[in-house]
């Protein structure tokens, strides 16, 4: 294969870049002359003035881990759940905690990793199972009680109201902002450009995103649904009533509950409606400057015309 008419980085000071390189199987041959690129060869990449650089492959050992790991349950390779507590079932008892690493759930048929699950098979000592890519701890209820997290402190994170409601209300607050910070950066451009139209789009996005915060906290700290059709709606339905309200066309297929969801859904619609008013507004004053520009100037030619 030969890649030719492009930038190729070589990482060799003598010869820093070339423009063709010769591929044979998996091994570079070298640059390529003019010989060669003469040679019929069915294989021949026009790289178009692209960049090609050497794979970067990086290759390197953490000795503390890897001799930790040597005494660790091995779960590399478990194609289930099931193979993989089979494992720390069969694992012979070394210390106070049962160590072990290498699993990856994204392909498990029967579910991803539980406390449940894994205090099905070890539950007298603490266990710990550390993830392939080490992003993730599989522990057991022992090992979560040593940590000082319990049950009371799992809920608050799952099935919190306070929680939700306080992440509701973090999204309302930063979306408002960032709509701010963008907005502010769509005027200073002083003109309709690519800029400033993108900047106003995604301002009337995050207005929508706001409200969506707003309806979700609603719903949470709410005593009763916040559609009137008895449901709370999932983050979907409630981006949909959103978006359709924004843009002033209805409720759509849902109403909001109570006088509070009512005034929230007129208020988003007057923004959204004023919104795009003033927008057009702008656009239309800002380009129509130039026309009025050569209007005023057509009457100056104008007048001069006699006195030239």
């Amino acid at each position: 294969m030969i890649l030719r008419n492009g930038t190729i980085r070589t990482l060799d000071p003598s010869l820093p870049s070339v423009t063709s390189l010769w591929i044979a199987g998996e091994r570079i041959a070298g640059g390529v002359g003019v010989h060669e690129t003469a040679l019929p060869s069915p294989d021949t990449v026009d790289l178009g003035g692209r960049c090609v650089l050497p794979g970067f492959t990086d290759s390197h050992v953490h000795f503390p881990t890897w001799a930790l790991a040597r005494h660790d349950v091995g779960l590399h390779g478990c194609d289930s759940l099931a193979e993989a507590l089979d494992r720390v079932r069969e694992a012979p008892q070394r210390g106070s905690w049962l160590r072990g690493q290498g699993w990856r759930d994204a392909d498990w048929p029967d579910g991803p990793p539980t406390r449940q699950a894994l205090d099905e098979v070890v539950s007298d000592r603490p266990a710990m199972l550390i993830s392939k890519d080490y992003h993730a701890l599989w522990v057991n209820s022992a090992a979560l009680a040593l940590a000082g997290i319990t049950a009371a402190v799992i809920n608050f994170f799952t099935e919190s109201q306070a929680l939700t409601a306080t992440l509701a209300a973090i999204g309302a607050v930063l979306t408002f902002a960032i709509a701010i910070v963008i907005a502010a950066g769509a005027i200073a451009q002083g003109e309709v450009n690519s800029r400033s139209v993108a900047g106003a789009i995604c301002v009337y996005v995050l207005l929508g995103m706001m409200f969506l915060s707003i309806y979700g906290l609603l719903a949470t700290v709410g005593n009763t649904p916040f559609f009137a059709q008895g449901t709370d709606g999932t983050r979907a339905l409630r981006f949909y009533f959103s978006f359709v309200t924004l843009a002033t066309l209805g409720y759509g297929d849902y109403t909001p509950k109570g006088n509070l969801g009512h005034s929230l859904a007129v208020l988003e619609a007057l923004i959204g409606q004023l919104y795009l008013v003033t927008v057009v507004a702008v656009v239309v004053t800002r380009l129509g400057r130039p026309v009025q520009r050569l209007g005023k100037l057509g009457k100056e030619l104008e007048n001069d015309g006699p006195n030239t």
